[in-house]
């Protein structure tokens, strides 16, 4: 498949931006590092955009996700999986608000020990509807804001290791503590707004409905 827009997957040519991190860093390490036996999971979600576009898949490894674009997927997929395959390193990216949806589902990964890695793209956001809402109803934000809990201290609250993604700078010690780490883990990603999806900015929505 060739590389989307003439970029290869894994670069990051844009400036960072101002308010949070781009999770293709994330997405890039995670690329890096998990083995090749890994397993993904992925809710449904515009951060989702970062793993198709930044993500190399080896044949060995394996995706599970949304195909019909329900939320709610990715965290108990991946608790499911490492359940099953107890001793492959499973990977979970979601949403925020995916994870406020079936987050819960730790309870579930700390009762039988399944070594998931949560990665939380925290953009205080339902994303993929903000990002249509932009699109054909410009200037009118609603019901798309949330108001979201310290993902890594609730990981903590659920007995499991919380770490944090705030600078981009930080993605790939994380990413690898995350890994090393014996036990589930969660990661909050604090990612950027205006960085909507790998392909959208609000900046640029914006500007293409402005009249």
């Amino acid at each position: 498949m060739p590389p989307l827009r003439g970029l290869q997957p894994g670069t990051h040519p844009r400036p960072p931006p101002a308010d949070g991190v781009d999770f293709g860093h994330v997405v890039t390490a995670i690329g890096t590092h998990l083995p090749g036996d890994g397993i993904v999971t992925a809710d449904a979600g515009n951060f989702s955009t970062w793993l198709h576009r930044h993500f190399r898949f080896r044949a060995t490894q394996r995706l599970v996700s949304a195909i019909s674009g329900a939320m709610g997927l990715g965290v108990p997929a991946a608790v499911a999986a490492a359940i099953r395959y107890p001793t492959r390193q499973v990977v979970g990216l979601v949403g925020d608000g995916g994870f406020l949806m079936t987050g819960s589902e730790l309870a579930t990964a700390v009762q039988y020990g399944a070594r998931v890695r949560l990665f939380v793209a925290n953009n205080g956001s339902y994303g993929t509807i903000r990002l249509h809402q932009e699109k054909r109803f410009p200037g009118r934000v609603a019901g798309t804001t949330l108001t979201n809990p310290d993902f890594a201290a609730l990981g903590v609250a659920y007995g499991v290791r919380g770490l944090t993604i705030d600078d981009a700078g930080q993605a790939d010690a994380v990413v690898r503590a995350a890994l090393d780490h014996d036990g589930p883990v969660v990661i909050d990603v604090r990612t950027s707004l205006e960085r909507l999806s790998a392909f959208s900015t609000l900046s640029g929505l914006a500007a293409a409905t402005r009249p």
